[in-house]
């Protein structure tokens, strides 16, 4: 999933429609919530701070498992339920709330819980049946820490595995221990990744995940695609990516420096980058 940063009017615009199903839809940079319905026209109630928002700056939003709006602002978090507002906001102090309050992304794995991101680069995940927050950061003493604090890109793949794409490294979440893997540049080893920032994950039809991993040489930015494959923990570099080819099921989308989204079939076997 693209963590792009978009930001929606003072008012939140929402399609009250009980039996419709609830899409979201990105298009450029905007983001906007819709309604799969009939032909039937359907009220739509404008909602806002005076309904109990955070704030007017909608930066992400996600609708849970359950039927709940969540709504991240640069004031905390927001949970909708149809009538009223729930805001989780941060205490600097409290490690058992929002690591920041500028929420920038949100995300919700196969287990229910959501991960929220912070434009500060703070990573937080809320177990919803138990409405309880823990606060993940990178410690340069701990190998199974966060990879670093600056988070770009959240996924959770098809077998319920969290990633989260970071500005040191990729880290893989595991359930069974609260820590991560995580995944650097400069090792010696196969699932070394070719720059240290990572700010896209996809993942292909076979299970593969893609990385857009980028850095910065002779003051200039440098990118190339970054293939793992998660069983074997082995990464293969790609200098570049078909765009000709697609596939209408499960294409795999990368985000180039200049903003713009190029389409590429993952079972075209782009050519290895020489190394």
């Amino acid at each position: 999933m693209i963590m792009s940063r978009f930001i929606l009017p003072l008012a939140l615009l929402l399609a009250i429609a009980p039996a419709a199903q609830a899409q979201s839809i990105v298009s450029g940079e905007q983001q906007f919530l819709t309604t799969q319905t009939s032909n039937q026209a359907r009220p739509v109630t404008r909602l806002g701070v005076e309904d109990g928002l955070s704030q007017g700056s909608v930066q992400a939003m996600i609708q849970d498992e359950q039927g709940f709006l969540w709504f991240g602002t640069q004031a905390g978090l927001n949970k909708y339920d149809g009538y009223t507002f729930t805001v989780y906001e941060s205490e600097p102090d409290d490690s058992t709330t929002l690591g920041d309050n500028d929420v920038s992304g949100i995300v919700q794995d196969q287990r229910g819980n959501l991960w929220i991101s912070g434009s500060g680069g703070n990573l937080s995940r809320l177990d919803i049946s138990t409405d309880t927050i823990t606060r993940y950061q990178n410690d340069p003493a701990n190998g199974n820490s966060l990879t670093a604090d600056g988070i770009n890109d959240i996924h959770v793949s098809e077998d319920g595995t969290v990633w989260v794409a970071t500005s040191g490294g990729l880290s893989r979440y595991n359930v069974e221990t609260d820590n991560f893997r995580q995944y650097l540049a400069g090792n010696a080893g196969p699932d070394s990744l070719s720059f240290p920032r990572v700010a896209v994950i996809n993942e292909d039809q076979s299970g593969s995940l893609w990385l857009l991993v980028d850095d910065f040489e002779d003051d200039r930015a440098v990118s190339v695609y970054d293939r793992l494959d998660p069983v074997a923990n082995t990464i293969t570099t790609f200098a570049d990516l078909p765009s000709d080819n697609v596939s209408p099921a499960r294409n795999v989308f990368s985000w180039t420096w200049r903003g713009r989204i190029q389409p590429f079939l993952a079972d075209s076997r782009p050519t290895p980058r020489d190394t």
